[in-house]
């Protein structure tokens, strides 16, 4: 892919992301002032729910769209028909099979989890619309494919758009209505119902030449997917033992309110996860394409990726880290936005790290090797849930459920970001580079000056901020701005080499004069 197309690619996926945060922005304060902490926190445990649900699924569709993407450039049209129509067939056969298991935890959740009686028809709804909704989108996942294989990526972000627009305009209707619970998954049914045509109609334009028939479902090519797969499962079980399970054990271990505190306090985070998740996705059909093709140039991409990420990932840490009690106090005023902050912070920690090397774990799937990756994330879970369970058992309760000081959601928050953050500058770049064949440093040059313009810039805004009070949308506002231009510059100087700032500027000179005409 070329540079241009990339820098399209990432604005594209930018405006996606500043869409999908302004309906968390909005409709996080209506569910806490109408229903309460608590009920705000089964909404995001509703989510988690269905990640474990995906920790299944993902064995089968997290490799079909590598494996897609390669026959076609590799000119094996009728194998790339067998990949599709299979995974077709098998997502609908595996969602009817998961549909048994998730209706009889729903049926008895209330015996399950803590749930406050005047809540629990509202969350079993909730609840039910929300798995109701990942099925239609498991069917329908595999016509997602065609804007990775086409490289299209602007293409998806554009598709990702209406998804959330057509959120964002349900919500706005059911906010003049009594507040329910339920709402959230009946928008999320109806927005993904929109999501799976525009993936359809998207597939239609992009590889016509592929059609869905009974015909082309191969065993063989399930068993390839599987093989490949199983190793991406491990990867979604590790990632719920470090970031699925936090919501769950607070609502055990503590209260259900603690768990709606720790949800508020995880939307950001959540938000910046997203952001950095949707930019990589930017790079992957590069990575995959230059990678079939055997081209040259594919440790210079994903070095540039680890610099362009690095720069649009600093701006909302830096500012999260600077600006995040303000923003917390405005923006849930009921709440402590001392701890919130502080829970926030212990939260997105790693991506400090992570988000510059997230371009690597690309390289993982794109080189079919997920075996070593999924299992070092395995034990990184595993000893993280562990160091979270054995904390919670030693703290005394007293301590776990102060007030002004909550140990427990600190213990449960940080404990994963810490060992996030060792993993990232170990295992990640030297084991990607491992992949590739190429020496095992070749990656922390553009590691260590991502790091190292996030440090300053951090310590500048500081600064600056510390100056004044901010004590006003617009103040915030003003300063987030400025936070972002520090950051921004100081990628440009610190991270980007020349070539890869002329691009930058050029493209945003280009959106800037196209908002003027």
């Amino acid at each position: 892919m070329g540079k241009r197309r990339l820098v399209i690619n990432l604005f594209a996926n930018l405006i996606s992301f500043i869409v999908s945060f302004g309906i968390s922005f909005f409709l996080t304060p209506y569910i806490t002032e109408a229903l309460g902490t608590e009920a705000y926190g089964f909404i995001s445990l509703g989510n988690n729910f269905v990640s474990y649900v995906t920790i299944i699924t993902s064995a089968l569709n997290a490799m079909a769209a590598r494996f897609i993407t390669v026959s076609i450039y590799e000119k094996h049209e009728e194998m790339a028909n067998e990949y599709f129509s299979s995974v077709l067939i098998a997502n609908i056969v595996l969602s009817v099979i998961l549909m048994i298991p998730s209706t009889i935890i729903i049926t008895f959740l209330d015996r399950i989890i803590n749930i406050s009686p005047l809540l629990i028809l509202d969350v079993k709804l909730l609840w039910t619309f929300l798995i109701i909704s990942f099925f239609l989108t498991l069917i329908s996942s595999v016509y997602s494919v065609a804007p990775y294989a086409k490289n299209r990526m602007d293409l998806a972000a554009y598709r990702d758009i209406i998804y959330n627009l057509v959120r964002a305009l349900l919500f706005m209707i059911f906010y003049y209505l009594a507040a329910h619970l339920w709402f959230y998954g009946l928008v999320t049914i109806i927005a993904n119902i929109v999501l799976a045509m525009v993936n359809v109609r998207l597939h239609k334009k992009l590889l016509p030449e592929m059609q869905f028939s009974r015909n082309s479902f191969s065993r063989n090519a399930v068993v390839t997917l599987l093989k490949s797969g199983v190793w991406s499962s491990v990867g979604s079980l590790s990632t719920t033992l470090l970031e699925g399970l936090d919501l769950l054990i607070a609502n055990v271990f503590i209260s259900a309110t603690a768990m709606g505190v720790l949800s508020i306090a995880k939307t950001l985070p959540l938000a910046i996860n997203s952001m950095v998740s949707t930019i990589q996705q930017v790079f992957v059909p590069s990575f995959t394409i230059s990678y079939a093709r055997k081209e040259k140039t594919l440790i210079n991409d994903i070095n540039n990726s680890i610099k362009l990420m690095s720069v649009f990932s600093s701006m909302p840490l830096v500012a999260l880290f600077v600006l995040g009690k303000d923003f917390f106090r405005l923006w849930v005023p009921a709440q402590d936005e001392r701890i919130l902050h502080i829970l926030s912070i212990l939260t997105v920690g790693t991506l400090i790290v992570t988000a510059a090397v997230k371009p690597l774990y690309a390289i993982y799937t794109v080189t079919n090797k997920l075996k070593a990756n999924s299992l070092t994330t395995l034990l990184q879970g595993v000893l993280s849930t562990l160091i979270v369970f054995a904390l919670l058992i030693i703290i005394p309760d007293a301590m776990i459920n102060d007030a002004t000081n909550p140990l427990g959601l600190y213990v449960i928050a940080g404990v994963s970001s810490a060992l996030g953050i060792i993993r990232a500058l170990t295992f990640t770049p030297m084991y990607a580079a491992y992949c590739l064949g190429e020496k095992l440093f070749i990656f922390y040059p553009a590691i260590f000056r991502s790091l190292l313009n996030t440090g300053i810039t951090c310590a500048i805004s500081a600064v600056i901020a510390n100056v004044f009070i901010v004590n006003s949308w617009i103040k915030l506002i003003f300063f987030g701005v400025l936070v972002c231009i520090i950051v921004f510059a100081g990628g440009m100087i610190i991270v980007l080499d020349k070539d890869e700032k002329n691009i930058l500027l050029g493209k945003l000179k280009t959106i800037i004069s196209k908002a003027k005409g």
